[in-house]
């Protein structure tokens, strides 16, 4: 029985993992990848059950991430295709 507790378990995180991917990749493509990254972290780092300062930080230095390849590479992740 535990084990089909386990199998459903890694299912449903499959599925939820697979969903923000998608949801990163469409929305990254609508409004621009600058502003999805920070969301993205944000909602997956909740759904892991991170403490909250953790996922602060993380969050925090993934948009400096996203900063810096934006003025260091000159390139537009800002805009989205909509």
């Amino acid at each position: 029985m535990s084990e089909d507790s386990a199998e459903s378990g890694d299912l449903i995180r499959m599925i939820v993992l697979g969903t923000l991917i998608t949801g990163y990749i469409f929305l990254g493509y609508a409004i621009g990848l600058f502003w999805v990254t920070p969301i993205f972290a944000l909602a997956h780092l909740i759904y892991t059950g991170q403490k909250w300062w953790v996922t602060a930080i993380i969050t925090i230095g993934l948009t400096g991430v996203a900063y810096v390849f934006v003025a260091l590479m000159n390139l537009d992740i800002v805009t989205g295709g909509l």
